[in-house]
């Protein structure tokens, strides 16, 4: 479900993706690509943030998104109470 949209300096739209804990990207082609995140699958540790390279970074109900003009990408998470910050392929929290 997505919940918060950016445009990038690329013209690329970020999506917060709240309902799959996933940040999504639409290029100008309207194709969708998945930045970083991914669904809680069943038996995992559901509701808490991990912060890493894109490929095991998780999110916890992202729900907006902006994006700097140097590309990094900002996500607020309404369950994670955080803001993280996705910046040359890794995933932190910044408060």
């Amino acid at each position: 479900m997505p919940m918060g949209i950016a445009m990038g300096p690329c013209g690329r739209l970020y999506v917060a993706d709240y309902g799959n804990d996933s940040i999504r990207c639409v290029d100008r082609d309207g194709n969708v690509s998945t930045v970083a995140g991914r669904p809680w699958q069943p038996g995992e540790a559901v509701g808490r943030s991990i912060d890493g390279d894109l490929t095991v970074a998780r999110f916890n109900d992202p729900n907006s998104v902006a994006v700097a003009s140097d590309g990094t990408i900002y996500v607020g998470e309404d369950a994670g109470k955080c803001v993280r910050q996705i910046r040359q392929g890794v995933v932190s929290t910044v408060c």
